[in-house]
């Protein structure tokens, strides 16, 4: 950090933002936050400080321990098995292309990035499948949300499948999914699952900020988490993982694109 842009923006007491070292080692927590910083000796030194401060906490009783789970809602069983089945026919049979991701600094959409984002998707585009699908979220879904969050869906993007393949090492680096503008329309993401964990090594939800826990579910589950929580899918390294795919927005977000202060899906 020899321009001190780092110890400036982070503020704290014990960075002086006038003369910041040349070598300083920064530890950020599950929430983003600072939590220790190393500033004497070289980087081997602070690195060997830091490893013993490390090993000093590892010996924290387990009764120390808290385990912060994510505010994430799984719901089991939101589609049928031959929905699902359905589903994974169909992107199988089709023109599946590698999924894009949004650039921040250009502002365009679906750039090829293998480095963020491995994955086959295919828009789906047959009504008669649209309908179906809709009508099982409205049942077995859209209450859990409300139970859970408060929040009445009214409208959701178009539905999406993608499939994680372990020939090509499919993932999705950490990211959030409604940090620009032109997506800020997003207030909850759904990821189906449309196959059984049992076909496919990897491929679980991390979300960082608060814990390493891998969430999974099984065929015909839902996973509902807000999106503006940075969260990321673990490689697949064995068989392919199927999902379908869809961002939600409330009321607000409806008339806010009515009045054209946001731009909607």
């Amino acid at each position: 950090d020899e321009k001190g842009a780092v110890s400036r923006a982070l503020a704290r007491a014990d960075l002086d933002p006038g003369i910041p070292p040349a070598v300083a080692t920064l530890v950020i927590g599950t929430s983003l936050r600072l939590e220790a910083v190393f500033r004497d000796g070289d980087g081997d030194t602070q690195a060997a400080a830091l490893a013993e401060t490390l090993a000093a906490g590892s010996k924290r009783p387990a009764a120390a321990e808290l385990f912060r789970p994510a505010p994430v809602l799984v719901v089991p069983g939101v589609l049928d098995r031959p929905l699902c089945r359905q589903l994974r026919d169909y992107i199988d049979n089709g023109p599946a292309r590698m999924g894009g991701t949004f650039d921040n600094t250009s502002g365009a959409n679906n750039q090829i990035n293998a480095s963020s984002k491995v994955r086959r998707d295919l828009p789906l585009s047959d009504p008669a499948l649209q309908n179906e699908i809709t009508g099982y979220l409205i049942r077995r879904l859209m209450p859990d949300i409300k139970r859970a969050y408060d929040f009445d869906v009214a409208g959701a993007d178009n539905f999406k499948i993608g499939r994680y393949d372990g020939s090509e090492a499919g993932h999705f680096r950490p990211h959030r999914d409604n940090i620009v503008p032109e997506l800020a329309w997003r207030r909850f993401a759904m990821s189906l699952l449309l196959n059984d964990a049992s076909e496919y090594d990897g491929g679980g939800l991390r979300f960082a900020e608060y814990s390493d826990h891998i969430y999974g579910a099984n065929e015909g589950d839902a996973v509902i988490f807000s999106c503006s929580m940075l969260h990321e899918v673990m490689e697949v390294p064995r068989g392919s993982r199927y999902i379908l795919l869809t961002f939600l927005y409330g009321r607000e977000e409806q008339l806010a694109m009515q009045r054209g202060e946001l731009k909607g899906p």
